[in-house]
């Protein structure tokens, strides 16, 4: 959450006050961070930020430039017929792949362009 990412942000900060670079599970952790690491003063031009689900908000931030400097697109729905598919086949005792590569795609200043 949000909340989450401000408060585990916070208290990283006070143990270590020279962090600048920020990878996040997801674009709402990423607020969070980022609410912390202005209210710490950061410099924009010196922090990187990136988070995964390419939300709305996350590509508007990144478009403003700052330290939101990207996110990830999980491709969510492709993602989950992937599952479904695999769990099918397991359910008829058919053969999965030990691993399954999940199209993903990088979104920054650059892509958004």
């Amino acid at each position: 959450t949000t909340d989450f990412g401000q408060t585990s942000m916070e208290n990283a900060l006070q143990a270590y006050p020279g962090i600048n670079v920020v990878a996040s599970i997801n674009d709402a952790g990423a607020y969070g961070a980022m609410t912390a690491l202005e209210a710490a003063g950061k410099d924009p031009a010196m922090t990187i930020i990136v988070g995964i689900d390419a939300e709305a908000n996350a590509k508007d931030l990144i478009k403003a430039g700052g330290m939101y400097y990207g996110t990830v697109d999980t491709n969510p729905g492709e993602t989950g017929i992937m599952a479904i598919n695999a769990a099918v086949k397991l359910l008829a005792a058919a053969t999965v792949p030990k691993d399954i590569k999940v199209p993903v795609v990088k979104i920054t200043a650059e892509t958004l362009k």
